[in-house]
C-alpha cells in the first residue's frame, strides 16, 4: 500500500510485482525480497504477465511486456544470496529464512539456498 501510493505521486501509471519469504516477521524490517516495477501509463499498457518465485522463498519477481509485432520482454528481478553457510549467518537473514522452508521441504537433502536459487531459475 506504501509503495503504491509513493509510486503514484511520481508517475502516471504503475503496475508492480513483489516477492517474499513465507517467513513470519513481527518486525516490519525483513531481510529478502524483491520488487518488480513498471512505470509510465505507455509500459503498463503493455503488461501481459506478472509473478513471482512460486516456492515461497522470495526470489525473485518478473513483468512481461508486449513489445511491437512478436517481440516479448521478460523483465526478471533476482536476489541471489550471497555463498555463506547456516552455521555463520544471522536467525533474520534472507538466507536462513530460505534455508529453513527448504530444510522443511526436503528433510534428507543438503540443502545450499545459494545453489537452489540457480537451478530454479
Amino acid at each position: 500500500e506504501q509503495l503504491r501510493d509513493s509510486l503514484k505521486k511520481w508517475w502516471d501509471g504503475t503496475t508492480f510485482q513483489t516477492s517474499t519469504s513465507s517467513t513470519l516477521f513481527s518486525e516490519k524490517y525483513k531481510p529478502g525480497g524483491t520488487v518488480s516495477i513498471v512505470c509510465g501509463n505507455h509500459w503498463v499498457a503493455r503488461v501481459i504477465e506478472r509473478g513471482d518465485d512460486e516456492a515461497g522463498l522470495g526470489r525473485w519477481t518478473y513483468i512481461g511486456l508486449q513489445g511491437s509485432q512478436h517481440t516479448k520482454i521478460l523483465h526478471i528481478t533476482w536476489y541471489n544470496l550471497c555463498k555463506q553457510g547456516v552455521t555463520t549467518v544471522g536467525d533474520k537473514t534472507a538466507f536462513n529464512q530460505q534455508y529453513t522452508i527448504l530444510r522443511e521441504k526436503f528433510p534428507d537433502l543438503d540443502i545450499n539456498p545459494t545453489r537452489q536459487s540457480v537451478l530454479d531459475m
